[in-house]
């Protein structure tokens, strides 16, 4: 017969053995919880994944990320069918208000508050993320579009850094008659780089004026400025001018192309300010040095076209939504954009940065960086294409200029078809918030 203390002890084994249980239980309930996204295969992108990763300290969650090639467009499908990875990364704006507006990502304005955002961002990046009056994504990489120059030639044949159309002819004229390419450049790897050329010759030939004027509906893109403009990268592509003929253009990589700028084969880069974090590079054992300026206007007066590189939302399907919002606040960090800005080359987010955080950067993106601060504070800027352009009229500008520059279509009829898509867009809301003027 088992006596009562028999029974007693064995009840305490039994608790003992269920509270373990217990407690084993809570203890694998606890491990991180994946938040996954999406990004691209690119050598940053890829510098950015590992810092993110290894660098991420909160024991709740993890980062689970997966490079690939297509994957913004593999996001897209899943996201449509209810699924998707929980963070959202996409090319810009554009593509952010498309899943805003079918209410396929998160309102981020308790997060706003919750972090800092509303106060960390710049207003006109803020706006650029907003559907209806409420924030839903962030913006990455502040771009600009600049002019990168070989100093060393340029200094060798006596020429300035122009700061004027009419003086930047002068200059192509001068590179040109010395044997060498006015511009490099190259689009095999990147259709996109046509538009590179759109951006900065819209705001430097047309203006910012009127850039704004025709993103609003107030102004066609068919007006002259923009004809003058058109015909200005047109004639620089049928002379050869960028990287000696528009064949070699449409077959030359990027490592191609940058590698003819610092060897001073082609003078003169017409790129993004992206090109800062690895420009040093193409100089190595050339004997050679680069410099920059903000891109040459009609009028003289420096104007920077800004814009940004990604943009960043949480997917509605998310089951992690703050977990989500807690690796977007850790990401967007100051420290963190310091950092991958120094380590990845990438340029900082469109927040409030200062020179502690940038130390270890080339002085000459630091002196970029605070030019074009104060710029889009004092309301001195341009409109890229890929932030501010619905995607369809986008696309466009990328694959049609090239029918003007193998003379299958005229810049007159190139600006009549952009028009009449882009107002066919604007017309059902598919044009991103527009920064106004000062």
């Amino acid at each position: 017969m088992i006596s009562k203390k028999t029974k007693y002890l064995a009840g305490l084994a039994a608790l003992s053995l269920s509270l373990s249980s217990i407690a084993f239980a809570t203890q694998a309930s606890a491990a991180p919880v994946n938040i996954t996204f999406s990004m691209g295969t690119g050598v940053d992108q890829v510098c950015w994944s590992k810092y993110i990763t290894a660098n991420w300290k909160d024991p709740k969650y993890k980062f689970k990320i997966s490079n690939s090639t297509g994957a913004d467009i593999k996001d897209q499908t899943a996201i449509a069918s209810g699924g998707g990875p929980d963070i959202i990364y996409s090319a810009g704006p554009s593509v952010t208000l498309k899943y805003a507006k079918a209410g396929q990502i998160v309102d981020l304005g308790k997060y706003s508050k919750q972090y800092g955002w509303d106060k960390a961002f710049a207003p006109w990046a803020l706006s650029l993320g907003s559907y209806k009056g409420k924030v839903y994504s962030l913006q990455g990489e502040t771009e600009a579009m600049v002019m990168f120059y070989n100093k060393t030639v340029m200094d060798k044949l006596k020429l300035k850094q122009p700061t004027t159309i009419a003086e930047l002819q002068t200059t192509v004229t001068a590179i040109k008659a010395a044997g060498l390419n006015p511009f490099t450049g190259g689009n095999v790897e990147w259709k996109g780089v046509n538009e590179w050329f759109i951006s900065a010759l819209f705001n430097a030939v047309a203006g910012p004026d009127a850039v704004y004027a025709a993103l609003t509906g107030k102004k066609s893109w068919t007006d002259p400025a923009f004809l003058e403009a058109v015909k200005l990268i047109t004639d620089w592509q049928q002379k050869g001018h960028l990287s000696g003929g528009v064949d070699r253009f449409y077959t030359l990589k990027f490592d191609e192309f940058l590698a003819n700028w610092g060897t001073g084969k082609a003078v003169m880069n017409m790129e993004g300010s992206w090109r800062f974090g690895s420009a040093s590079q193409y100089f190595k054992d050339t004997g050679n040095d680069w410099s920059w300026g903000s891109f040459p206007t009609k009028n003289g007066k420096s104007v920077y076209s800004i814009g940004v590189g990604s943009s960043w939302a949480i997917n509605k399907n998310s089951k992690n939504q703050d977990g989500a919002a807690k690796a977007l606040a850790y990401m967007f960090d100051k420290k963190t954009q310091g950092a991958l800005a120094t380590k990845c080359g990438l340029a900082p987010a469109p927040i409030a940065i200062t020179a502690k955080e940038l130390k270890g950067i080339d002085p000459r993106q630091v002196d970029f960086l605070v030019k074009m601060d104060a710029a889009a504070k004092s309301g001195n800027f341009g409109y890229l294409t890929w932030a501010f352009w619905p995607p369809k009229t986008e696309q466009y500008i990328i694959t049609e200029i090239e029918k003007v520059w193998n003379n299958n279509m005229t810049p007159e009829e190139y600006l009549a078809g952009m028009d009449k898509l882009f107002q066919t867009e604007l017309k059902a809301g598919d044009v991103p918030p527009i920064p106004g003027r000062k």
